[in-house]
């Protein structure tokens, strides 16, 4: 359930979609798609640690409120 839920953050193609959203999905499918360390997936996106971290959490915000609506769609 929880890959499905990163697909459902992929962003689409349109401009105002490649922000923040897809620094999410980024995040989140690298380090745990993936299972890539947390340094190379900042060093991807060339952003700092501190700056991954943060975006991090934000993410995982974002994903528990995409598994919420999945949950409760059912």
């Amino acid at each position: 359930m929880l890959h499905i839920a990163i697909d459902e953050m992929k962003p689409g193609t349109e401009p105002a979609e490649v922000g923040r959203e897809a620094r999410f999905y980024h995040i989140l499918a690298h380090a745990y798609g993936e299972g890539k360390e947390n340094s190379q997936v900042a060093r991807d996106l060339a952003i700092s640690e501190r700056t991954f971290y943060r975006e991090r959490r934000r993410a995982i915000q974002a994903l528990a409120r995409v598994v919420w609506d999945m949950e409760n769609e059912e």
